[in-house]
């Protein structure tokens, strides 16, 4: 197969059912861009001797620096199979789980997924994540168990056992998604669509052919159905592919199979006639008994030409990836298995669209609808295309569209064509944001790879870059050429921006070029969040320490083009309460204008059981309904809040940052005329609603979000013959929330991640004592059978986890790596305003504590960021006069 060009997309694009859209997915460094090279120099776009080596996808230096993927990058390829030509769009995705929003966006345009697992690590946390969104998304799947070779040459693991730890790991991606599904229906969120069940039968099974077995290093691939027909004529069994995998055992007498071993050490046929062969092969150009005469031997049986991988300039080891690369080519086999079981555009869109466009079924016209369900490529149907980022063209080869100076045209948006023709200069509405605007397509491009292609239009069912649309996107957008689409739903990103860096220009005069630069690093990134503090401050939240390097080096390099300086991370902290809930309440009264205006409140901590709810970050955010809907359920239950709750909840917040932290009750049942003060909590619920969520974003400790804090409106009066405006009322509100709050023991609240270390050999000792440093909270050491390869899943405050990663490969010369994934909010024991005050207390630490608690530290720390730290400066030695000093 050759190279084509956009003339030959064109017409090999004509029929919807032979377009696969398909993404490569998989934990870092388990052989996603080495696998997509090899499919790529199947088209003639690079040689084959260069396939693994040139990273061809990653095309920005950072990334071929790094080695590792950070952005989403596709390209077009031509496959034939079953006597029909098929376009494919391959689409090459991180894996680092700081880029876990580019996974997010490639996942939402594809239609199929090519999941890998590397057969020496196992299934990780972040495949077990992959898997989990896959599923969600809808998305058919495909398995490809990478690196065998390192199980012959390094791990040295005889056939059998290869076999035992292939079936392990097939059987593990089968339990994480049996297990997603079954937990999807109980939370009934399995609805929206028609997903297949993993429950009722297997998902991954060599048997149905969406399971591969490759070595990506020494460039082979193969499935069951290869060796179902290599074996057609010599196994006489009319079912040989069913049974080619599994505990199934040969009987050549009776010429049958069967589940048990007919006798002692009996192989399973998949042992027998799948790897033994290629365990052959390996002994005899590696084992310590490799000889030329038993290659050759081997190759006879084969039926390969000497001259084809016998060159005397080659090494073993390149005599054998040219005899395997023969035998069981890798580009083909993987292309074939995404022909054949992949979704194609048309099966992919009947089912997952309902769930993709809010309001499908009752908003959608039933001409539109039709045109959405059948993937309609005429030219007179609606044309519907989905933009789910921009991308910078600057590191893509063959055309530059734009300068950042003329930012409008710097960038394209990366989409796919829904139904219709999407066609430059074409008049279209442009859903972002929440605004609708007219605008006109400036022209389209087709990815090819490292660089762009421009075409006069795309037909509907494949990928493409959008142009001339950029002022009018902000990170993704519907286009349509009828008014009466409705948007689709935005993406739902796998992480939160957990990673937030202050920064500002080195010099003062260069800060409208940072403040562009900004707006458009928000525009291009998905995951980044820009925004900007009380204090001026601009400040940018991003997935993780990689990603925030990232960043930091567009906006330097290529958005705002002037020096920036950047702060240490930033970490949000939250605060909170705790008391006994049984205690006597501590209530609070704040007045205004003589009593003209005054309201009565307590503050009470939240129970355990609904603690437990919220605290979970994955779970609290985008403000979710059904986390309130559950909270109150479980709340109503507590019968020190069960009369609070009679006439349900006031508010709930702080709305503004997304999260259920706090929520507001009203209970007047104490006071003589409850039903006039609730008219009055109503007349004036909005500024009093307001004044509590002002208190919920800004708390007493240190201006940080509230977390787990009930407050109770026990009594409120306002006189109808004064002049108390709202504008009186919201302050008033929110002094007396933190008032409530002050008179009950307070504490921090930090965010704590789950990190997963990843080691080999006897380096145990040293990370355990790395993390121990920073305060983790070790859950399991998990060992990998047959290996030195383990890791370590803790619990790790975020603010100790800044520079991990360069601690542990310094202490275990590099042969360890860590994974943060943001877990859960803890409330931190330590008392910060700790003073001694029993007996106990001052023989212990003294009149005065030398040593700050953690918790004391760190509020010590947030206060000095803020400008809010006064500490206490001796003026008079003799005197002991004291002053405040700002920090």
């Amino acid at each position: 197969m050759s190279a084509f060009n956009a003339d030959a997309v064109q017409k090999l694009s004509g029929k919807p059912e032979n377009i696969r859209n398909f993404c490569m997915v998989a934990h870092v460094d388990h052989g996603k861009t080495t696998l997509s090279d090899y499919l790529v120099a199947s088209n003639g776009i690079l040689s084959p001797q260069l396939a693994g080596e040139v990273r061809l996808l990653d095309s920005r230096p950072d990334e071929q620096e790094r080695c590792i993927t950070m952005k989403a990058s596709s390209i077009a390829l031509h496959h034939a199979y079953a006597g029909k030509s098929h376009v494919l769009n391959l689409v090459d995705s991180p894996g680092h789980i700081d880029f876990s929003c580019e996974v997010s966006t490639a996942m939402r345009l594809c239609d199929g997924a090519v999941v890998i697992v590397d057969v020496v690590d196992g299934v990780t946390q972040q495949t077990s994540s992959i898997l989990r969104h896959t599923y969600q998304e809808g998305l058919s799947m495909c398995l490809v168990l990478n690196k065998i070779d390192l199980l012959v040459t390094t791990q040295q693991y005889t056939a059998e056992e290869a076999y035992l730890r292939m079936r392990s790991i097939i059987e593990i991606c089968n339990a994480i998604l049996a297990s997603y599904a079954n937990q999807m229906k109980i939370q009934e969120l399995d609805q929206d669509m028609k997903r297949e069940d993993p429950s009722d039968d297997v998902w991954f099974d060599p048997s149905k052919g969406n399971v591969l077995f490759c070595s990506c290093y020494d460039g082979w691939a193969v499935g069951v159905d290869f060796f179902a027909r290599l074996y057609k004529d010599k196994v006489p069994l009319h079912n040989l592919a069913e049974v080619l995998w599994g505990e199934h055992y040969f009987d050549p007498k009776t010429k049958t199979v069967s589940p048990k071993p007919n006798k002692k050490g009996q192989l399973p046929l998949a042992v027998q006639l799948m790897l033994e062969p290629i365990w052959q092969l390996y002994d005899a150009f590696l084992g310590e008994n490799a000889s030329e005469e038993r290659q050759k031997q081997l190759s006879e049986k084969l039926k390969i030409a000497e001259s084809k991988w016998n060159n005397p300039r080659r090494d073993a080891r390149g005599k054998l990836k040219a005899l395997l690369s023969i035998w069981m080519p890798l580009a083909p086999c993987v292309l074939d298995t995404v022909c054949a079981r992949l979704d194609s555009p048309v099966t992919l869109q009947r089912r997952c669209l309902p769930s993709l466009v809010p309001g499908f079924e009752a908003n959608t016209p039933a001409e539109l609808k039709k045109a959405l369900m059948n993937c309609d490529q005429s030219p007179e149907a609606p044309c519907i295309v989905y933009i789910c980022k921009l991308i910078d063209t600057q590191y893509l080869v063959g055309r530059v569209v734009g300068s950042v100076e003329n930012h409008d045209g710097a960038f394209i948006g990366f989409g796919r064509v829904y139904s219709g023709r999407l066609r430059a200069r074409q008049p279209v509405y442009v859903h972002s944001d929440g605004v609708v605007v007219e605008a006109t397509v400036g022209s389209v491009y087709l990815f090819r790879g490292a660089g762009l292609e421009e075409t006069s239009e795309v037909s509907a069912g494949f990928l493409c870059g959008v142009g001339g649309l950029t002022p009018y996107i902000t990170k993704y957008a519907t286009i349509s050429s009828v008014p009466s689409m409705p948007p689709f739903k935005p993406l739902v990103l796998q992480s939160t921006s957990i990673v937030r860096l202050s920064v500002f220009p080195r010099d003062p005069r260069n800060l409208q070029e940072l403040e562009r630069g900004l707006r458009l690093l928000y525009k291009v990134d998905p995951q980044v969040e820009v925004s900007m503090l009380p204090t001026g401050e601009h400040v940018i939240g991003t997935a993780g320490e990689v990603h925030a390097e990232r960043c930091l080096r567009d906006l330097i390099d290529t958005f705002a083009q002037v020096e920036v300086v950047a702060s240490e991370p930033l970490v949000s902290f939250r605060e909170t309460i705790v008391s006994n809930l049984g205690a006597k309440p501590k209530p609070h009264t704040a007045s205004l204008m003589d009593g003209a205006f005054y309201i009565t409140l307590q503050a009470r901590p939240l129970p355990t059981d609904v603690l437990e709810l919220i605290k979970e970050d994955g779970k609290n955010s985008g403000n979710n309904p059904q986390l309130l809907r559950q909270a109150v359920t479980t709340l109503a239950q507590h019968k020190r809040f069960s009369a609070d709750l009679k006439n349900g909840v006031v508010a709930s917040g702080p709305s503004r940052l997304g999260f259920l932290g706090a929520v507001l009750l009203a209970n007047f049942d104490s006071t003589e005329d409850p039903a006039a003060c609730w008219a009055t909590l109503q007349d004036w619920k909005e500024s009093i609603v307001a004044g509590f969520q002002a208190a919920c974003e800004s708390g007493p400790m240190a201006q940080e979000p509230l977390h787990g804090v009930a407050f109770i409106v026990t009594s409120i009066f306002v006189d109808a013959n004064s002049d108390i405006s709202s504008g009186m009322v919201l302050p008033s509100v929110r002094e007396a929330c933190r008032t409530a709050m002050k008179l009950h023991p307070r504490r921090l609240v930090e965010p704590v991640y789950e990190c997963t270390v990843y080691s080999s050999g006897f380096t145990q000792g040293k990370i355990y004592a790395s993390l121990s440093r920073r305060r983790a909270d070790i859950v399991e050491e998990v060992p990998n059978e047959g290996s030195d390869l383990f890791y370590i899943r803790c619990w790790l405050p975020a603010v100790e986890a800044f520079g991990l990663q360069d601690e542990l490969r310094v202490q275990t010369q590099g042969a360890s790596t860590a994974q943060l994934k943001m877990s859960h909010w803890e409330i931190i024991d330590a008392d910060p305003y700790f003073v001694p005050t029993t007996k106990e207390e001052f023989e212990e630490h003294g009149a005065e504590v030398a040593t700050k608690n953690i918790a004391e530290q760190l509020l010590e720390r947030i206060k000095r960021r803020k400008g809010l730290y006064r500490e206490r400066v001796v003026e008079n030695a003799e005197k002991q006069k004291f002053s405040l000093k700002g920090a």
